[in-house]
């Protein structure tokens, strides 16, 4: 195989080392989840700093190594979601992180997947840019379970620290599902006339 064809094949199947970094991340979201529930935080620690860090690394490097996929773009909020609902669900079953919070979470995430599935079924495609506020949600979202995790395994932290991180994950978690609904409807409406 000539390497004008091999390249071919590699931008093709998007086998790529952002790609694969998004992967791993994909991977670790059920481990991290497991070690959570059998009482492992030092290592649910590990694995979420570990794949929160290739969440930014995988974008640097597919910007800088001109390695952008449209798999990529798919594969990067699945990883990130994946890995925050392990993780929520988790330390909520097990009694380290509140229960209101991780159904706050899920219902957001399953609101926006039910809304774009609606709106793909209406113009028959859909793509949305993340915005600024999905990813100060995703940000405090990870410090929260970051703080979580520190919280189970070595003890208190702050106490009132964690509780406003708590609300202020939740604000963020609700004003950034009814952003992105409404940018949906938006696309949904100029997409159909």
């Amino acid at each position: 195989m000539s390497g004008r064809a091999a390249c071919r094949l590699s931008s093709a199947v998007a086998v790529t080392i952002p790609n694969l970094l998004t992967s791993l991340r994909i991977v670790a979201a059920p481990v991290a989840g497991v070690a959570i529930l059998r009482g492992h935080l030092e290592v649910a620690l590990v694995l979420f700093v570990a794949a929160s860090v290739t969440d930014g690394l995988d974008g640097l490097l597919a910007r800088v190594l001109h390695q952008q996929s449209r798999l990529g773009a798919f594969l990067d909020p699945l990883a990130d979601k994946s890995l925050l609902l392990a993780c929520y669900v988790a330390l909520a079953t097990v009694g380290k992180g509140p229960a209101w919070l991780t159904a706050t979470i899920v219902v957001r995430d399953v609101l926006i997947v039910s809304a774009v599935y609606l709106i793909y079924r209406r113009i028959g495609r859909f793509t949305m840019a993340p915005s600024l506020p999905g990813k100060v949600t995703t940000f405090l979202q990870m410090a929260t379970v970051a703080a979580l995790l520190v919280k189970g395994w070595r003890g208190p932290v702050i106490p009132f620290a964690l509780g406003g991180l708590y609300v202020t994950t939740a604000l963020a978690t609700v004003i950034s599902g009814i952003h992105y609904i409404t940018v949906g409807m938006r696309l949904a409406e100029e997409g159909s006339g």
